[in-house]
């Protein structure tokens, strides 16, 4: 079984749940270059692995984007700015515990297609994936994702500008004031660990 780690370097397009012969319930992951892999743990324990890697938490981050998607499932999942989970139905689950949902990443989808019961998802490595959703609720998810690729963003920029004011503000050359207080609060920590020591 290949690590996950090198099928994210590979860039990673599907997380599609499905049933391996004499195995069982896995997940198979289609990476950017059109190759699939079988990972024998469940679609849930391959998210939360990936996720990890990306230093995000799985539970938390669905708790704050619920909120702000004003839903409680399905919620798209960015893991960095090349990896956007769309989450939808890839299959029809034999027992109800084993799920029906799979992942797509937002950033190899090439175009979408409708079909009489489902939609066709056509991905950039001309991989074709089969979704048993509506057009209308593909399009739905693929537009949640791309607010919360705003959202994120949006923040990052934020941040960024945080720190570039910060470094801005400090890298001045310090005044006779800015000195005088420094050596005050110094003398202040001096006292307070005589205090502490004695």
């Amino acid at each position: 079984m290949k690590k996950i780690e090198d099928m994210i370097s590979l860039g990673i397009c599907v997380l599609c749940p499905t049933y391996e012969k004499n195995i069982g319930n896995v997940t198979k992951i289609i990476t950017g270059d059109g190759r699939s892999f079988i990972d024998q743990r469940k679609i849930k324990t391959v998210l939360k692995i990936i996720a990890k890697y990306h230093e995000v938490h799985i539970e938390t981050y669905k708790e704050k984007y619920a909120k702000v998607l004003h839903q409680r499932l399905n919620i798209p999942i960015y893991l960095n700015k090349k990896l956007l989970l769309v989450p939808l139905k890839m299959r029809k689950p034999k027992f109800k515990k084993d799920g029906a949902k799979g992942y797509i990443n937002l950033y190899a989808i090439e175009k979408i297609i409708e079909k009489e019961t489902s939609t066709l998802v056509k991905l950039k490595n001309n991989i074709e994936i089969t979704v048993f959703n509506k057009l209308k609720t593909v399009q739905n998810q693929i537009n949640k994702a791309k607010f919360i690729e705003r959202e994120v963003r949006l923040k990052t920029k934020d941040e960024a500008a945080e720190r570039k004011d910060f470094y801005t503000e400090y890298k001045t050359p310090a005044t006779k004031g800015d000195v005088a207080r420094l050596q005050e609060e110094i003398e202040k920590l001096t006292d307070a660990l005589k205090n502490i020591l004695h």
